[in-house]
């Protein structure tokens, strides 16, 4: 045989037996997992193993981090998953485990972001890139679907992922009495709160705030209850009529909560800071809503936020109220 071809198979089975080593010793490394996130990481395995998937996390670093404007990042090459310790500590538990199991996502299951819509309007898959109030410890069966479709094993969407199309009316507050709502002013807004008959949507009031501008904080009318016959699962509508005079500066929004007595944080909160109202502008001129597309098994109290930002200045009104529910 020629002494070059022998020479050049055997350089061509010396590099392949270097890789093949190289690769043997490259999965042979155990993970690394800095302590205070393990349990999520192994929550993430046995979630994979009920269903069926058997997961290899060699290689992977799971650490802290200090990360500017995101609380976690997953990446493929190197297999890492950071995490930011201050948004970490200020998350409660279902929350840690969603961010974990989305980096995860990234880094085990090499999943991209997912912005895809449910027929409900919820987002298809916990690969959103911002997932952690997709479900919670009050809806278990999001929580099923989410870790189905995270490990690819939904076959069929569930039933509460349908669109609500049957309304029913829970509040429809025109203002004609205002005593179910307190207004209430937080940090230093120079701001006055008044229930007033000069300006309305329907007759014959409406709730008013009025800023001279230029400060912090913000005011709010507030109103709330204890809900009933609002079943798991289904869709609520907040829509709020609202009327501007020269409004500056943060403008005003309105926002939805809902509580559990014995949570120190909300079981979902919705708000339309993020498109304040500005300018002027008549009553029914724009829609303003919030949509929760999915109510949860539980909740002591809901609340109603109508807030005006404390660096606004002019004056908003607030009428028709509504809520509905949607089945």
């Amino acid at each position: 045989m020629n002494l070059k071809l022998i020479t050049r198979r055997l350089i061509l089975f010396f590099l392949y037996f270097l890789a093949v080593s190289c690769k043997d010793e490259e999965v042979s490394n155990p993970p690394i997992v800095e302590s205070g996130l393990e349990a999520y990481v192994n929550r993430f395995l046995e979630e994979a193993e009920l269903r069926g998937k058997t997961i290899s996390l060699n290689n992977l670093e799971v650490r802290f981090a200090d990360l500017q404007n995101t609380c976690g990042t997953g990446s493929v090459d190197p297999l890492r998953v950071n995490i930011d310790e201050d948004c970490w500590n200020a998350l409660p538990d279902v929350a840690k485990e969603i961010l974990m199991f989305h980096e995860l996502g990234h880094s085990i299951l090499r999943r991209d972001h997912d912005a895809s819509i449910l027929p409900n309007g919820d987002y298809k898959s916990i690969m959103y890139n911002d997932p952690t109030t997709l479900y919670n410890e009050y809806t278990p069966q999001k929580r099923t679907y989410y870790l189905d479709e995270l490990f690819g094993v939904v076959t069929n969407l569930p039933a509460w992922t349908s669109a609500k199309t049957i309304a029913s009316t829970i509040i429809a507050d025109d203002i004609s009495n205002g005593a179910l709502w307190k207004y209430s002013v937080s940090g230093n807004a120079n701001h006055e709160g008044s229930i007033v008959d000069t300006a309305f949507s329907s007759p014959s009031n409406s709730l008013a705030i009025h800023s001279e501008g230029g400060t912090a904080g913000y005011s709010y009318w507030s109103y709330s209850w204890s809900p009933q016959d609002i079943e798991e699962g289904s869709t609520l509508v907040l829509k709020v009529k609202i009327k501007t005079v020269g409004l500056t500066g943060g403008g005003a929004y309105f926002a939805f909560r809902a509580d559990v007595n014995e949570k120190d944080y909300p079981i979902f909160f919705y708000t339309t800071q993020g498109e304040p109202v500005l300018g002027t502008a008549e009553f029914g001129s724009s829609e303003y809503s919030i949509q929760v597309n999915y109510f949860p098994s539980k909740a002591d109290k809901l609340n109603i936020y109508l807030i005006l930002d404390g660096t606004s200045s002019g004056t908003v009104f607030f009428d028709d109220i509504e809520l509905l529910k949607y089945q």
